[in-house]
Order: C-alpha cells, then structure tokens, then sequence
C-alpha cells in the first residue's frame, strides 16, 4: 500500500485528519436551543466570513433576570468574532443557550462552528477607584432594597443604589409580587376586608412558621403592612390589586398581587427612584 494512503488511514483512525470546510456564503441563518424555561431563537448574520450580526428572535426566559444575557452576548458575539463568549452572571443557562442556538444556526447551514469559534479571555479588572458622595447607600435591589432607597430619595436624602448582579431585582424577581394588605385603605374600601388585624395576622404567620419565626419581626411586618400598602398604592401609584390566589394560610382576605409580578414592580420603582435623582451602581 502507498506510504502517504497508509498515513490517511492511520489519521482518520485516530480521529486527527483535517477537512477543510467551505466558507458559508453571505447570509442569515437561524438556530435554536433549550434555554432555561424553553427553546431561545437566534439568527446569525455571516458577511465576507464574519460574523455581522447576532439576533436573539424568540425566548421564553425570565424578564429582567435574562435582559443583560439577551443584549450583551449577542453584541460581544460580534465584538470578539467568535459564537462562544463569557456567560452573563445569573443568567448562565440563557447565556449557553444563545450561544449554542448560534452554533446550531451555523450548523444548520452547512458551516462549521469550530471556523466561528476562538477564546475570548475574561476582562481584567479595570482598578478604576471612583469617589461618590452621598447621604445615604442601599446595597441590593430587590423589594426591601428599592423601597428603601426610594423612601430615602422621596425623603430628600441624596442616596446611591448598589447592585452586584448585571440587572435589578435581586430574588425578588422570581417571586409573584405578593404582599400582605392588613390595615390598609385599600383592603378595607376595595377588597371590603373588615375583619382583619395585625393580631390575626400576626397569628397567622407565627402558626404557619410554627412558632419559629421572630415574634418581634413578625409583630413589625403584621402592625406596619397597611401603611406601607398605602405609601405604594396611594402615593406611588404602584398597580396592585387583589392576588389571584388568596392562599388557605391566611384567615383573612389580604394578599394582594403588583400587575406585571415582580419585573413590573421594579421597572416601576426604579423609575421613580432615578427620576426623582437617586442614582443605581450595577
């Protein structure tokens, strides 16, 4: 046998012979993955050999929590040339997603992914020191954290909101936006809830938690509800209504839902925070 066809033979055997692929003509192509909460849609626009484009056209992933992955891998997609990038901190499986629904859109098209592929090295630390003044800082912006800062800005007080993770909302974000109403305006005028109390509640909780949770905290949360209910209702005009589930714990008609969930809560309240002056890190 020839020396150079035994050489192939031994080659492919082993898994190390080369092909030498077609450059993908100019186009869009679309491919798609399992994402975190279903298939993610993404479109790759391929121009002279480069990568032009990448859309994400379609997702079922969580809002707010997959924006930053949804707008930041496609564009560095393109920034580094290359279909895999660093993943989006707290949204990792919509990061992967999207990257492989490109890798699938190059697949699909008769292309080889690995010619679209290189290694994209973390950022190093920029070291940059910034000086802020302020009078107050809130560090973490779910719920308790923007209502926080938002009372501290309405208040007069020039306050910095800090978030380590690239979007708001914090675990509040995947939460129903519930709350408790008891001794408000609005459960009494809208919900026609009169029996309520802070002692029912209060009791509610403690036979729930089974007598584990904090009297203290528990008695604060059960006496001051109501008026955080009206602050956000009547003053802040946050769109809440009765919850569509009432769950069986409570003894009383009193959980109420913001519309939208939670994202919509936080849209919300950061608007009226930074409009009003305050100032968010992420």
């Amino acid at each position: 046998m020839h020396l150079r066809k035994m050489i192939s033979i031994a080659l492919i055997s082993l898994g190390l012979a080369t092909t030498a692929y077609a450059a993908l003509p100019d186009g869009t192509y679309q491919g798609t993955a399992n994402g975190h909460n279903g298939p993610v849609t993404v479109s790759v626009t391929i121009q002279n050999g480069r990568i032009e484009l990448v859309n994400v056209l379609k997702h079922g992933e969580t809002d707010m929590l997959s924006d930053a992955a949804m707008k930041r891998i496609p564009e560095e997609m393109v920034e580094y040339q290359s279909l895999r990038v660093n993943n989006v901190t707290g949204a990792t499986l919509s990061s992967m997603a999207i990257q492989q629904a490109a890798v699938n859109a190059i697949k699909a098209a008769g292309g080889e992914p690995s010619q679209y592929i290189k290694q994209v090295k973390k950022p190093e630390p920029s070291n940059i020191e910034r000086t802020l003044n302020t009078q107050v800082v809130v560090v973490g912006s779910g719920a308790s954290g923007m209502a926080a800062a938002v009372r501290s800005q309405l208040n007069g007080n020039k306050t910095i909101l800090i978030e380590k993770m690239p979007t708001l909302g914090g675990d509040t974000i995947l939460n129903a936006g519930t709350l408790i109403a008891t001794g408000s305006r609005y459960q009494r005028e809208v919900m026609k809830e009169t029996k309520d109390s802070p002692e029912l509640t209060y009791a509610d909780i403690m036979r729930v938690g089974k007598n584990k949770n904090d009297p203290i905290l528990v008695d604060m949360v059960a006496h001051k509800a109501g008026t955080v209910v009206d602050w956000l209702i009547d003053d802040l005009k946050i769109p809440y209504g009765p919850a569509a589930t009432q769950y069986p714990d409570h003894s009383a008609e009193r959980q109420l839902g913001v519309e939208g969930r939670s994202p919509n809560f936080i849209r919300t309240m950061s608007k009226i925070f930074t409009d009003h002056g305050g100032q968010i890190l992420i």
